[in-house]
């Protein structure tokens, strides 16, 4: 076998080992677990060991995109260090926090050498919506039931939103569009139901990105795209009508929460922000350069947390990392996040047709890093690390599929 059909297949077994993570992770919600299960951990593992197979497979390659990639390889040196020398756990926490930027070195790898096709990849990623919209719409009507307590339905939600950018990207390439269209339908009926504000603000936000830029690529008068949008807006506006009456009789208020959004209310974020920093202040001088170890703040004991949000992160990538991984851990991370972002005004600048779909994943990575997590763990942030990957590197090495 060529050592570009093994790269193929070893990708291919990283997209699957992503899903079954998905999977898995439904599993301990429905199952009331508070542990992974162990084939979540497997799969995570599997996934990690085959992306670093690939990885040594291109060691002496000189495919790279200097900035990116190698911000990806310094954050993964970061985790490496803190969790060999401040942390000292396991290889389950190293797979964790290092999952993603691998993720995304191996997709661009892969494809910048031209070993999978898009025909392939997105009849994965089809069996992947399909059965996450599966499980998710299960979880969450659970949850309205009772069945399932809390906001348990959260990490679905995210996973649903993360493969977005590769739905709009398929439908500029002229692939699956009906069945992304209804997939774009439901994940937003999901978002709805699940009331979670900061992801119906990313779908309505990145949509609209999503349109202004593709009219720009393709030399469209702004004023039809405005028109269009119009459409769009007046269809969504129709249906939230109709999802609000009926969330309504579900005890779901989603207006309630918008608008306490919009005043202001951060549902205690401001709160475990301001202990986040109040802890990070009184740390060491090393402990504020380095950090104080993988999931550190999780443990950290400071007042209050537990009664003002339900959760056990600060739920800001910034100052999660910040306190982990201390000034240069977070350096790197932004710097990383910045380089999407200018990788973005390029893809713009040169009317390219990745444009469009990577501007909704811009929007989403703003949303997510500042009120939620998006990349301080290898969940949510997997896939759109995968679509960073496989677009840019079909920009930079012009891959016709």
């Amino acid at each position: 076998m060529s050592k570009k059909a093994i790269q193929k297949y070893l990708l291919y077994g990283e997209l699957v080992c992503v899903l079954l993570m998905s999977c898995f992770f439904a599993y301990r919600i429905l199952t009331f677990s508070n542990s992974e299960p162990m084939g979540y951990l497997l799969a995570r593992l599997i996934c990690f060991v085959f992306a670093l197979l690939i990885i040594l497979q291109n060691i002496k390659s000189k495919v790279t995109i200097w900035g990116s990639t190698f911000l990806a390889v310094s954050y993964v040196l970061i985790v490496t260090l803190n969790i060999l020398i401040v942390t000292k756990t396991s290889i389950n926490d190293f797979t964790d926090a290092a999952l993603w930027p691998l993720l995304f070195l191996t997709a661009y790898e892969v494809t910048a050498q031209n070993c999978i096709s898009e025909v392939s990849l997105f009849r994965i990623l089809k069996i992947t919506k399909i059965v996450c919209l599966g499980y998710s719409f299960v979880l969450v009507i659970e949850h309205i039931l009772g069945i399932i307590p809390g906001t348990s339905e959260m990490f679905p939600t995210y996973v649903l939103l993360a493969l977005v950018p590769f739905s709009l990207y398929e439908m500029d390439m002229e692939h699956g569009i009906k069945f992304n269209v209804i997939y774009l339908i439901c994940t937003f009926l999901i978002m709805l139901m699940t009331s979670k504000r900061s992801c119906i603000l990313v779908l309505a936000v990145g949509i609209m990105g999503y349109f202004l830029v593709k009219a720009k690529v393709q030399g469209r008068n702004v004023k039809a795209i405005v028109n269009r949008m119009a459409k769009y807006i007046l269809a969504i506006f129709v249906i939230f009508l109709a999802m609000y009456f009926v969330t309504k009789l579900m005890k779901l208020d989603i207006v309630e929460r918008l608008n306490e959004m919009l005043n202001g209310d951060t549902n205690g974020r401001s709160a475990i922000w301001e202990n986040v920093l109040e802890a990070f202040n009184a740390s060491t001088l090393s402990e504020k350069l380095i950090g104080h170890g993988y999931h550190a703040f999780r443990f950290y004991k400071y007042r209050g947390y537990m009664y003002i949000l339900n959760g056990n992160l600060a739920h800001n990538d910034y100052l999660n990392t910040l306190y982990d991984y201390g000034i240069i851990g977070v350096t790197v991370y932004v710097s990383f996040l910045l380089s999407m972002i200018k990788e973005l005004l390029l893809l713009i600048k040169k009317k390219s047709e990745i444009a469009p779909a990577f501007t909704f994943s811009i929007v989403l990575l703003g949303f997510l890093t500042f009120v939620s997590y998006f990349g301080i763990e290898s969940r949510i942030i997997n896939y759109v690390a995968i679509f960073w990957g496989y677009t840019l590197a079909i920009k930079r090495f012009n891959i016709e599929n």
